[in-house]
């Protein structure tokens, strides 16, 4: 028996040394000739019932087979690496009328704090390079479908499909009395909060808190963080939380949530609830599972994976949302 398991763990580790030599010793060569060219359209476009001026960025992916320059790589989040002004981008209504046709930005005029919004985010970190407007007859309609029509000349045409949700009509919270630790060590107030579902659609729901700066009484957006296995608030500086009304059709959601930085209670001047579409929702939860993961990823210990998109054949979102806010009593 000794004999036979000697010989065994002898074949066992040659085949080892033999599978580890074959792995990193050999090279296998690509022909680059026979790759195709994969640019892909981009997209970056929220828009809610607040928005009279609508922003979004349009660009195109990097492909790994073209060469760029150093510094349009490193001037990414300011501007797009492709700025085309001659796009044909339109939102139509369900009868296929033209509800609003968007213009390219000149470079010039990039620099308001409009220009520059991040579509989801609310964060002045992205610089878009197309707009247009609205007005009070031509807007977003609760439980109407509206389409994002994109011609490209060299990309294409594309069609995106959202339908304008319903709002929160009824909400409260209650802000805690003590100063309270998330898991993450930052502090500051539990709170409560319930709102009532409208019954016989699929809901979804994105949640914001506004604080005061008691500084000099400016607002600015609370980093949440919960418990709840309905949300997924799963790193330290997330300023949303979203859920959907799964198991609660018709119902009143409750919501528990640490706000941090809300030291003294009255910094806390209100929630926005805003209805969100599915696709709103998907983009949500996979960009915050990727940023959970981010350090991960490139580090090699976890696989990559790519955030939600709506954008066929192509990376990004057109999404629609309709925003409640409610002040604290």
């Amino acid at each position: 028996m000794k004999i036979i398991f000697c010989s065994t763990s002898i074949l066992i580790i040659a085949l080892l040394i033999c599978s580890c030599d074959t792995y990193f010793g050999d090279t296998v060569p690509i022909d680059t000739d026979d790759l195709v060219s994969s640019e892909k359209f981009t997209l970056a476009a929220a828009f809610t019932n607040e928005d009279s001026i609508l922003f979004l960025r349009s660009d195109r992916s990097t492909d790994i087979l073209r060469e760029y320059s150093l510094e349009s790589l490193l001037n990414g989040n300011d501007y797009p690496l492709f700025d085309e002004d001659d796009l044909e981008i339109n939102i139509l209504s369900d009868n296929d009328r033209v509800v609003t046709s968007f213009q390219f930005i000149p470079v010039s005029e990039r620099r308001s704090v409009d220009n520059i919004r991040d579509s989801t985010t609310d964060r002045a970190t992205l610089i878009n390079n197309y707009r247009a407007f609205l007005t009070e007859i031509d807007t977003f309609t609760p439980g109407e479908i509206y389409k994002m029509a994109i011609q490209h000349p060299v990309l294409g045409s594309y069609l995106i499909e959202q339908m304008m949700p319903f709002s929160v009509e009824e909400a409260s919270f209650q802000v805690g009395d003590d100063i309270v630790r998330n898991r993450f060590g930052l502090s500051g107030r539990k709170i409560n909060l319930s709102w009532k579902d409208k019954i016989g659609i699929e809901n979804f729901y994105q949640i914001k808190v506004r604080l005061i700066n008691p500084e000099d009484g400016s607002f600015y957006v609370s980093y949440l963080d919960d418990l709840d296995p309905r949300t997924n608030a799963a790193y330290a500086f997330n300023e949303r939380i979203v859920i959907s009304d799964q198991d609660f059709d018709g119902q009143d959601i409750n919501l528990d949530f640490i706000a941090s930085n809300a030291i003294d209670i009255l910094q806390v001047h209100s929630v926005e609830i805003t209805s969100i579409t599915k696709d709103w929702y998907d983009m949500v939860r996979s960009y915050n599972d990727y940023i959970a993961l981010e350090v991960d990823i490139r580090n090699g210990y976890a696989e990559p994976f790519t955030v939600f998109s709506n954008v066929p054949d192509g990376f990004g979102f057109f999404l629609l949302g309709n925003k409640s806010i409610f002040l604290q009593r």
